[in-house]
């Protein structure tokens, strides 16, 4: 992954006054849809950062079109029964859409055995992007350690710290890189997602959580937890004391983040896969949406607005995303 930034220009959050008025859609509505619900299909359990961006997009959408948005978490095999559904099984007439990450990406190459590929989706609209931070618990043995410590530790006493991670993903890749540039040795200790990951971290069962602010800042607000490393090219707006990995260690490259977009089986009407692509622009544009998700910790990106720059940008991540699994060795 590029240091300077995920997907080339710059991105920032963004907060419009709540006076703004909300854009009017791109492209015109179909004469015959949608003549049913329209469902979100996400891959990961309720409460996480998937999740909250599907349902502050369904509200918005909903709220701007008068259509009904329902959310429905498809989840188990750590993304993949939702990916696989979406690539190979859902309807493609419009009314069903993936909220998904870049993960699917990487589904498609490491764990789908050639059935599958991100070329059976067609990437409709951008929608926010999140970087992955690692927490641990302010009680416990891990308590008062920074992400230098924590390495140390792992170094001088290799395999006795736990960290949560999603198989096969970017917090598993984290970590590889991590051992990779300082010698030390975690224990990866795989989990669904990552609220379940902090859930067991808050047990004591495990001792690092990875996760995305959406997913902790509950907990972070009433001082359970601690941030000690951000998986970004820079540090978080809203989490300025938090260092960067590559801060800490030296490197150039430990830059993981969720980019989030809403993705279609292929052969969805053109005309209805254009109002799709308006509707989720213009509530991820709406100032209400905007402030909903600047309280979420996510990144927003206004240079992503229309089909085409979504596709390139998401064309150069997944190029960066291919080009480490080919050097890590996961990968012909």
């Amino acid at each position: 992954m590029h240091r300077r930034t995920l997907l080339g220009s710059p991105a920032v959050l963004l907060a419009r006054p709540a006076s703004a008025q909300a854009p009017a859609l791109g492209a015109p509505k179909p004469a015959d849809f949608p003549n049913r619900p329209i469902e979100l299909v996400v891959a990961y359990p309720a409460g996480g950062g998937m999740d909250v961006t599907a349902r502050i997009l369904a509200r918005h959408a909903e709220r701007l079109t008068g259509h009904r948005f329902i959310v429905n978490n498809r989840t188990g095999g750590a993304g993949m029964v939702a990916h696989g559904y979406m690539a190979r099984q859902a309807p493609s007439d419009g009314h069903t859409v993936g909220i998904f990450s870049s993960g699917v990406f990487l589904d498609g190459v490491l764990r789908a055995q050639g059935l599958w590929s991100i070329n059976d989706l067609e990437i409709a609209a951008f929608i926010n992007y999140d970087p992955t931070t690692w927490i641990l618990a302010t009680r416990g043995p891990m308590q008062g350690l920074d992400l230098q410590a924590i390495v140390a530790r792992a170094r001088e006493a290799p395999e006795t710290i736990r960290v949560a991670m999603l198989p096969q993903s970017t917090s598993e890749f984290i970590i590889d890189q991590v051992e990779r540039a300082t010698g030390a040795t975690f224990v990866k200790v795989p989990f669904q997602g990552g609220i379940p990951g902090m859930t067991a971290m808050l047990g004591g069962h495990i001792d690092l959580a990875t996760v995305f602010f959406s997913e902790f800042r509950s907990q972070l607000e009433a001082g359970a937890v601690r941030p000690v490393g951000v998986a970004g090219a820079t540090r978080l707006p809203n989490l300025p004391d938090v260092p960067t990995f590559d801060e800490v260690l030296g490197t150039s490259g430990i830059n993981w983040a969720a980019w989030r977009f809403a993705a279609l089986p292929k052969n969805v009407p053109a005309e209805r896969r254009d109002y799709l692509a308006a509707v989720i622009a213009a509530a991820v544009a709406d100032p209400e949406a905007q402030q909903e998700f600047l309280r979420a910790g996510v990144l927003l990106d206004p240079s992503l607005g229309s089909g085409t720059a979504v596709r390139a940008a998401a064309a150069r991540l997944f190029d960066s995303q291919l080009r480490f699994l080919r050097d890590s060795g996961r990968v012909q």
